[in-house]
């Protein structure tokens, strides 16, 4: 698809979320990523910025996960005609590997 609409004069133009048909809150995100074993830690806006100038593990793009992103999850897939997955059906953890 990334190709397509690079190359291909005739690709939809515009911007397109490139999501399977699952629709997660970051925190739902989390936790299927981490097989249910991540803990969130949810900070308020401005604390969370001020704290990232001073924990080198945090962010300073807090405001980016401040709130949820929940994308058009069709858009993408009708114009390049493409098929969706659930990120629960593709996504193995690293340890669950062959």
């Amino acid at each position: 698809m990334l190709i397509r609409a690079a190359l291909d004069p005739s690709a939809p133009n515009g911007t397109f979320a490139l999501a399977g048909p699952d629709v997660l809150t970051v925190d739902e995100f989390v936790q299927v990523l981490s097989r249910g074993q991540a803990k969130e830690r949810h900070l308020q806006g401005p604390l969370a910025g001020l704290l990232a100038h001073v924990l080198p593990n945090l962010t300073p793009a807090v405001e980016v996960m401040s709130t949820d992103s929940l994308p058009d999850t069709t858009l993408a897939a009708e114009a390049f005609e493409i098929d969706l997955h659930r990120i629960r059906d593709v996504y193995q953890p690293i340890e669950a590997r062959p």
